[in-house]
């Protein structure tokens, strides 16, 4: 039984699946709570996670009821059919849970993508063996954070290093893509992956875009979004009335490795999008917003002090970070036109880019998954 919350989740386990299916062939039998992305891979869904656009804490407890209800549906699922191994991907709140009661049922559990407890409370690790048997980690530091508990706790790698374009030339692609020459900015926004996310940060990005436009007359704005999200026409149109005004500014969808490749600068969500506009070594920006109370507990509870991937893998601030009330137009726009008025900003970034992913380098993340679960599912010996 796999388990996954978001697309992100689906898109590291897919390629997984597809090694397994090829060696296990009909002896394997897949379920799953997913999205449409991974449904095709496996042989049966159970529950669509499309509808679980969560953001923050408080946003998790407004949807209390539905998630729980669909904890307990997967829960009676899995003492129903009894599995032979339980996969959580990611989605930590959600399916902790779900290890939790897999355990106690009997079923070994393998969690790919592991809870950020290094941004917690330290003793929030005391709960993680209850329920998960196994960690497939994807950040280079957190190995070591498992080193006193009973969990079989692994690097695998990060898989983002295995999905990104190789072999590639900025210059080409941006006059490809945009038919843009060098002298002329391409300024780029992912305002999120989730509704919520968007619906947070979209206005102050509009904003933004309107002040860049006076600076920048002659520049192309970019706003990528998933194709997952059903807020295409509502962007669509706010992008008409600012071209009404002379500005350039058009809607991208599942086009987001060529946005990054093409583009001057990206101003983006944090999450796994930073670390992917790190990785193709664009310089970049980030920002976050959420409502007051999951911003009040975050800061509550946290130990970290960026939000950033880039930053925490570098232990430091080698990209600015706006968070919450410095998420707002004049932030924004006052450090978009520092880094792209200094050459020396921007060579600081991609040098630290480059150190990323060297220290991500070297681990096929999808392999060392696939080597786990056979493990696992052949009764072999860690």
């Amino acid at each position: 039984f796999i388990s996954t919350g978001e697309k992100s989740g689906e898109l590291i386990i897919k390629p997984v699946i597809s090694k397994l299916k090829k060696k296990f062939k009909e002896n394997l039998y897949i379920t799953a709570m997913c999205g449409h992305y991974l449904k095709p891979s496996v042989d049966r869904q159970i529950i669509d996670s499309r509808d679980f656009g969560l953001i923050g804490f408080y946003e998790a407890v407004l949807k209390y009821r539905i998630l729980k209800k669909k904890q307990t549906e997967v829960v009676h699922h899995l003492r129903k059919h009894r599995y032979d191994l339980v996969i959580l991907v990611d989605y930590i709140g959600f399916n902790l849970q779900i290890g939790r009661a897999a355990k106690d049922i009997g079923i070994p559990v393998l969690l790919y993508v592991g809870p950020q407890i290094w941004a917690w409370k330290k003793n929030r690790i005391k709960s993680i063996p209850s329920c998960v048997d196994y960690l497939a980690l994807i950040l280079p530091f957190e190995e070591t954070l498992y080193v006193d508990t009973p969990i079989f706790a692994k690097y695998v790698g990060n898989p983002l290093t295995e999905n990104l374009p190789k072999n590639y030339d900025k210059k080409t692609v941006k006059w490809n893509y945009f038919q843009n020459g060098n002298q002329n900015k391409v300024i780029s926004f992912l305002p999120g992956s989730r509704l919520s996310e968007i619906r947070s940060h979209i206005d102050t990005i509009f904003d933004c875009i309107t002040e860049l436009g006076i600076i920048y007359p002659h520049a192309k704005f970019i706003i990528a979004l998933s194709d997952e999200l059903d807020v295409t026409e509502e962007i669509s149109e706010s992008c008409r009335d600012l071209n009404q005004k002379n500005i350039d500014v058009i809607l991208e969808v599942a086009k987001t490795h060529n946005v990054i490749l093409g583009s001057d600068i990206v101003i983006s969500c944090s999450g796994t999008a930073s670390l992917e506009v790190a990785l193709l070594k664009t310089p970049l920006i980030i920002f976050y917003k959420t409502s007051f109370i999951s911003y009040l507990i975050f800061k509550t509870v946290s130990l970290v002090k960026f939000i950033g991937l880039p930053n925490l893998i570098m232990e430091e601030k080698v990209v600015p970070e706006l968070v919450q009330n410095k998420f707002n137009t004049k932030n924004l726009t006052h450090e978009t036109i520092k880094i792209l008025e200094s050459q020396e900003i921007r060579d600081s970034q991609i040098e630290a880019f480059n150190l990323i992913e060297k220290k991500l380098s070297g681990k096929n993340a999808t392999d060392n998954v696939f080597k786990i679960i056979d493990k696992i599912l052949l009764g072999s010996r860690f």
